[in-house]
């Protein structure tokens, strides 16, 4: 019976809980009613007689808070309803709290400046503070009191007030010293610095943003634009109207660069999409090269293809991708300000200050969600950019321009150079040419997939070596496994030997590097000189040697050969002492992975170009950082010379097959007017193995193409093992897979063993 007693006393009925929003709804509705009961309740009427509840509302108000209760009582009662009614913000105890402290703290301060209007009740809580700390004290615990409960009840950010009227402060001092009317462009400039408000830009940014598009909407049939009609006619683009040019044009070395600034609220300047200006003061015939030596005559630029006319980019263009940009960026919460904008060939590089407080790994996070925005193929994010405490942001252009090799050659940047090894690669954001030295790289690693644009910069750094150097000064050495990427280099007399094309030989050319290699520096041991150009400066004109320039165009069939060790070892003796030798190596492949670009080769090959690769992976392992897999193709690559503290990014040179065949076609008939040799003994021997006889070997009767000792250690060796295989000789006698085929064929002309089975080992006669 107790058990049944007590559950019937625990069943009980209670109400259901309100839900939030009805408390939130209450609450508003409640507290705008007592502001406007309490305002309208307590005016004089006309007739000059208050209503019964008025007259209590004012004695009850003014003993409560004072004379000015109704002017104060009134709004916050107001504002605060209407926010929670609107869902701004939400009732709970904490706004309670914050409403009774306002009210404490703003009538005891109105107590403070005058007794005669201070409420009777909430008076007294300031004769106690001022008995205890003074007058100053009171009023600075009261101020805070007000501040703590504003921010209950409001949520205010008192650090970004201080920042707002700190701002607006000083814009005033300089609006003040600076009046608008005398000095306009000042005033232009510093209204640029100027902090927006995040606070509805994305609405303003997409009202802009229309009005971009219905302005181009409206003048793609028309006459082009105002703008564009200032822009060509204040920025002559130097390849521009090319086809009603004479063929001899004379560039300028006069250049300017453009480089205009984004700003949010003002009309962008307008800029060249080359990113400089060159003038065509008079038409000259083309400049020379590099000064003849030896009676030799250097190939005419008139040779090569005329540059192709520029694609201009409109402001509007370049204003719309800012401002998507920026809204983009906006809506994930990432406030920043455009600093400018750097016009290039492929790409607008956008770079931007983030606000203070924002990691720029956010930024760079944000990479697909701002290609998605633009519509762009791919974006590349340099967070920050090397040596300037700005992001930047590469968009690709709707439209690319060509640079042509003739364009880069005949550039300043190219004919002022002095140094003999210069290598022009092409034309870099800023619009400028970009030149390299070879001398100071002193090697070159190139890697990009199929199609990207390799083999074409390869041929861009050959025929800038042809323009610049006479045979005597330069000879190279062509190993090319594919077989037709540079054949078409065959009998000019730069080359020491004709194209290579097969493993073995190429491996051959190698070690015969590194003998001439090491002989050359036992003639400066001699001489007491340093490196080739001491050497060359002190010596005869008969005995000079020229640099010597190894170019492989894919490493990848090299390291696959069976001879992976081998190659990998001479390349890295050359490239840890070549240079002070005059021997550089150009090595391009097509697969930048750890088994073809091992960590030797890396680390001796320091100055490293890289195209469009296929993952980021390869990225890493060409450039040691991300950034290839996001480029566009077509020679737009990531150049990282030694020293740089970070890539980059150029469009290279197009280079048809008419132009090298022009350019190979014109040295083949140049004769120089003296006879002229390389200094260079034996060049006949750069395709055989070092170590073999030269003259062969005669055993029996028989003339071999090999070393006598190496073939009777041959024998010895299978006769003691009773069994012949090529991996075996390759093992035992260290010989690359090439040369121990060949020694197996040879001992089974000898007839020291038998004919092949298959994959078994040969047998023993």
């Amino acid at each position: 019976m107790a058990t049944r007693k007590t559950s019937k006393k625990s069943k009980q009925t209670s109400l259901p809980a309100l839900h939030p929003d009805t408390i939130d709804m209450i609450v508003g509705v409640f507290l705008v009613t007592i502001a406007l009961l309490t305002f309208f309740s307590t005016q004089t009427p006309e007739s000059g007689q208050m209503p019964v509840i008025g007259q209590y509302f004012t004695l009850a108000g003014e003993y409560l808070f004072g004379e000015y209760f109704r002017f104060i009582f009134s709004p916050i009662l107001l504002v605060f309803g209407a926010m929670i009614l609107l869902r701004k913000t939400e009732w709970n105890a904490l706004k309670g709290f914050g409403i009774l402290g306002f009210f404490v703290s703003v009538t005891s301060l109105l107590g403070w400046f005058s007794r005669e209007n201070s409420p009777k009740m909430f008076f007294n809580i300031y004769d106690p503070l001022q008995n205890m700390v003074g007058p100053a004290m009171a009023f600075i615990f009261l101020l805070a009191i007000l501040l703590v409960s504003l921010y209950l009840i409001f949520q205010l950010s008192y650090a970004k007030i201080l920042k707002n009227v700190g701002h607006h402060t000083k814009n005033a001092i300089s609006n003040m010293r600076i009046p608008q009317e005398d000095f306009p462009e000042i005033v232009e400039i510093s209204e640029k610095k100027k902090p927006r408000k995040s606070a509805n830009r994305v609405e303003e940014i997409n009202s802009e943003l229309e009005n971009i598009r219905q302005e181009k909407e409206k003048t793609r049939d028309d006459e082009p634009t105002m703008g564009a009609k200032i822009l060509s006619g204040i920025f002559k683009n130097p390849r521009e109207n090319m086809d009603d040019e004479p063929e001899n044009l004379k560039i300028s070395e006069k250049k300017k660069s453009s480089r205009a600034t984004i700003i949010p609220d003002k009309k962008i300047p307008l800029t060249d999409t080359s990113g400089k200006v060159i003038s065509k003061e008079k038409e000259n015939p083309a400049p020379k090269i590099a000064k003849p030596l030896s009676g030799w005559k250097f190939p005419s630029t008139q040779l090569l293809d005329r540059p192709k006319k520029a694609n201009p980019i409109s402001p509007e263009e370049i204003r719309e991708k800012a401002l998507i940009i920026q809204k983009t960026l906006l809506q994930f919460g990432i406030e920043v300000e455009m600093e400018k904008e750097c016009v290039g060939p492929t790409v607008i590089q956008y770079r931007l200050r983030p606000a203070e407080g924002v990691k720029v790994s956010k930024i760079e996070n944000l990479n697909k969600d701002l290609a998605l925005a633009l519509s762009a193929k791919s974006i590349r994010i340099q967070a920050p950019i090397p040596g300037m405490s700005l992001v930047g942001i590469e968009v690709p252009n709707d439209k690319r321009d060509v640079i042509t090799i003739r364009e880069v050659l005949e550039s300043p940047e190219f004919q002022n150079n002095p140094k003999k090894l210069a290598v022009a690669l092409g034309k870099d954001i800023n619009g400028d040419y970009v030149v390299g030295d070879l001398a100071k790289m002193p090697h070159l690693l190139i890697a990009g997939q199929t199609g990207s644009g390799k083999s074409v910069g390869m041929n861009g750094l050959i025929l800038s070596l042809l323009y610049k150097n006479t045979p005597a000064e330069l000879q190279m050495i062509m190993v090319d496994p594919k077989q037709v990427e540079l054949g078409m280099y065959d009998g000019i007399p730069h080359l020491l030997t004709p194209v290579i094309t097969s493993p073995d030989k190429a491996l051959n050319s190698l070690k015969w590097s590194v003998a001439e290699m090491e002989r050359r520096f036992g003639i400066f041991r001699e001489k007491r000189v340093k490196n080739l150009d001491e050497y060359n400066d002190r010596a005869d004109k008969s005995e000079q040697m020229p640099a010597i320039v190894f170019i492989i165009d894919e490493l990848a069939d090299l390291m696959m050969s069976g001879n992976k060790k081998e190659v990998e070892h001479n390349i890295a003796r050359i490239a840890q002492k070549g240079r002070a030798a005059g021997m550089h190596i150009i090595i391009a492949t097509q697969r930048p992975s750890v088994n073809v670009i091992t960590g030797i080769i890396k680390a001796n090959v320091p100055t490293r170009i890289a195209f469009t690769v296929a993952s980021q992976v390869d990225s890493r392992t060409i450039l040691d950082q991300m950034g290839a897999e996001s480029l566009l193709g077509r020679g737009d690559m990531l150049y990282f010379p030694t020293g740089a503290m970070g890539p980059t990014r150029v469009q290279g040179m197009l280079v048809e097959t008419d132009e090298i065949d022009n350019v190979v076609r014109e040295i083949r008939l140049t004769i120089m007017d003296e006879d002229w040799s390389p200094n260079i003994p034996d060049t006949e021997g750069i395709v055989r193995e070092p170590s073999g006889n030269r003259s062969g070997s005669i055993i029996d009767g028989q003339q071999f193409d090999e070393a006598e000792d190496v073939i009777n250690s041959a024998i010895e060796l299978v006769q003691s093992a009773g069994k012949c295989s090529t991996s075996m000789l390759q093992r035992h006698l260290k010989l690359g897979y090439g040369r121990a085929a060949r020694l197996v064929d040879i001992l089974e002309e000898m007839g020291i063993v038998g004919p092949a089975d298959g994959s078994k080992p040969r047998e023993v006669l």
